[in-house]
């Protein structure tokens, strides 16, 4: 985990999980794939669960942006019973209140 400046996190690693939570800022995070121990990250309402990846999450005025860089991320919004969306390597997704949506780049 690599915390760009004035980020906060809070962590809580278990032997079922390692769950993050970025309060604010911008936070890297280059996970090893582990299925007994997923790594979930919590930001402004929304749940960034990896799959042996590597991400950032940054916090910017209440919204939240997903960069993913290698592997994928599955990101579901808390509040919003419903479908997940999965980003890969080469996409971001960006979601403000209870809206998300992805964005495709290079």
């Amino acid at each position: 985990m690599e915390l760009n400046r004035g980020a906060v996190v809070r962590d809580a690693f278990t032997a079922r999980e390692r769950r993050v939570e970025l309060l604010s800022g911008e936070a890297y995070f280059a996970v090893a794939r582990d299925p007994a121990r997923p790594f979930i990250v919590r930001v402004g309402g929304v749940e960034v669960r990896a799959i042996g990846t590597a991400f950032s999450v940054r916090l910017d005025a209440g919204a939240v942006e997903v960069l993913v860089t290698e592997g994928r991320v599955a990101v579901r919004l808390e509040k919003k019973p419903g479908p997940t969306t999965n980003a890969e390597g080469g996409g971001a997704t960006r979601g403000h209140g209870s809206q998300a949506r992805f964005v495709a780049f290079r």
